[in-house]
């Protein structure tokens, strides 16, 4: 191995590191879900060419499973009979079918592509976390990677001074907003359903520092989003009894958080527009006006159901016809 580092350098120990982990998914198809997992909070900063390593175990894991069900001769029946099998299948054979109507094939088949992955993902954790002791696992997976994205964040904000923190972690700024806001009810979970007081405080440690880092997003919707849902999980804490004392943990660590690390004057500035803007998404009364960029997205998704109402345009095909067509005779643009 040390020859062979010295003459081609270290893709030969990326190599052997894939055929280690390879070899490990293949014994223990979970193993691979949860190193898919921990990839998910950091997608973007693990992009090797155009494959992302994310993907790529995905992919692995995928092989994994299917081999070891054949193999083994494994049921089926777990994935088939869950109720998100019939629904995803049914809905990718429509979206393949609409490769027969629509303008722009190509987008269609990467679409395909994309969900039969995202299906794939789903069926094979519904199959292989099978018991509370692995959901659990896979929850805590999903904090300890989305805390460390969340740090991520925070260094970009505090630490290189951007103006809006989160692009290239978890995909763009709002998606890495969103993300941070989808895993804060695991943080709650750890807090309340974890008997471990480390995990408690990793739970804690999280909710604190995800909502600082989603405000450092400045994304006005995940601004909405949070408070009610911070406001939520509080009170069916409150409903837990054991959970009320680190309930004030949570809230002291909160507090800190907000009084040392949360921009408060960008704060307020960027909250100031979120009215303004949502009134001019809303104008669809007005057929001249001109609205806001996301609000004259709505008003050509209408457009274009209102023409095509039964099958649609195909799927992916908004952006072409947007761009080609129907911008040109849909009122209310700030600019083509």
């Amino acid at each position: 191995v040390g020859l062979a580092s010295g003459i081609v350098g270290l893709p030969v120990l990326v190599v052997l590191a894939a055929l280690l982990v390879g070899g490990v998914v293949l014994y223990r198809p979970f193993f691979g879900v949860l190193l898919l997992a921990a990839t998910i909070p950091a997608e973007n900063m693990l992009m090797v060419g155009e494959l992302g390593l994310g993907r790529a175990i995905g992919l692995a894991v995928f092989a994994a499973w299917a081999l070891q069900k054949l193999a083994y001769r494994q049921s089926w029946r777990r994935v088939v009979d869950s109720g998100f099998f019939p629904v995803a299948v049914g809905f990718l054979i429509l979206v393949l079918a609409s490769m027969l109507w629509a303008e722009h094939r190509p987008v269609v088949r990467s679409g395909v592509i994309r969900l039969a992955q995202m299906v794939a993902l789903a069926l094979i954790i519904i199959d292989l976390a099978d018991s509370r002791r692995k959901l659990d696992l896979l929850a805590k997976v999903l904090v300890l990677s989305s805390l460390a994205a969340a740090g991520l964040t925070l260094y970009q904000y505090e630490i290189l001074g951007v103006r809006r923190a989160g692009a290239d972690i978890a995909g763009g700024i709002n998606a890495t907003a969103i993300l941070l806001v989808t895993v804060i009810p695991l943080g709650f979970y750890l807090v309340r359903a974890s008997r471990s007081v480390i995990w408690k405080l990793v739970g804690t440690v999280f909710i604190g520092l995800s909502t600082v880092s989603v405000v450092t997003t400045f994304s006005r919707l995940n601004l909405l989003l949070l408070p009610p849902l911070i406001a939520l999980l509080y009170v069916l804490a409150l409903r837990d009894k054991q959970a009320r004392g680190w309930l004030l943990v949570v809230t002291v660590v909160g507090a800190i958080g907000a009084a040392m690390l949360v921009p408060w004057d960008e704060l307020r500035e960027r909250t100031e527009t979120i009215q303004a803007y949502v009134d001019q998404t809303l104008q669809f009364g007005q057929a001249q006006a001109t609205t806001s960029a996301r609000g004259y997205h709505l008003r050509i998704g209408l457009a274009i159901a209102r023409d095509h109402p039964f099958i649609g345009v195909g799927y992916g095909n908004y952006g072409y016809f947007f761009r080609y067509e129907y911008q040109f005779h849909v009122p209310g643009a700030e600019k083509l």
